[in-house]
């Protein structure tokens, strides 16, 4: 039997009572934390997470705008899964978009498992060079496409007329990505 109602709970986080806030952190935290390291986190990414959740919570409850429709547990998790589901899709992106080891992989330039930290950084600099070079157009179309959108998407975004072109210009950035990075001199050093 829980020791406060929803109502309370609310109260204590708007008025930072510290023994609502360690019954809260009690029990709560553990949910979240399952939902992170199942999910690809860590315990710190948890900890953070369930913070930010907590910051969220008491913001509204300070300016009178938290209405529930369920129970304060549930509606913790539900910010906690959307902001950890935020959080997770943009390292995607940035893993997709900044890491040349992933970039590569995904254009079979070469395989790099074994690389180490400061070739793999060189490698990201050097993609990174050749992808800022690429025309505007070329540089959307790989950013989505590395984000996994769908060929009908990307051409949906960019206006373009179909899919079929989209997954043709794709392949054409993509090639001429490629070409630049293999005809750099500073590649020779990694392959």
């Amino acid at each position: 039997m829980s020791r406060y109602d929803d109502r309370c709970l609310i109260e204590g986080i708007k008025n930072k009572d510290k023994a609502v806030l360690k019954y809260i952190y009690r029990e709560y935290y553990q949910s979240v934390k399952h939902l992170v390291s199942d999910n690809s986190g860590s315990e710190e990414d948890a900890r953070d997470l369930f913070q930010d959740v907590m910051v969220i919570i008491y913001q509204k409850a300070a300016r009178n705008a938290l209405s529930l429709s369920c129970s304060l547990k549930t509606y913790l998790f539900s910010i906690s899964r959307n902001l950890w589901f935020q959080r997770l899709e943009k390292r995607k992106y940035e893993c997709h978009f900044y890491n040349l080891e992933l970039v590569e992989d995904e254009m079979a330039v070469h395989d790099c498992d074994d690389t180490p930290d400061d070739e793999a950084m060189e490698k990201s600099r050097l993609f990174m060079q050749h992808f800022i070079g690429l025309p505007a157009d070329c540089q959307q179309i790989l950013r989505l496409f590395f984000r996994k959108f769908t060929y009908r998407d990307i051409a949906r975004i960019l206006k373009l007329s179909n899919e079929k072109y989209a997954k043709s210009r794709k392949f054409m950035c993509k090639a001429m990505l490629r070409r630049r990075i293999m005809k750099d001199p500073k590649c020779k050093r990694f392959y």
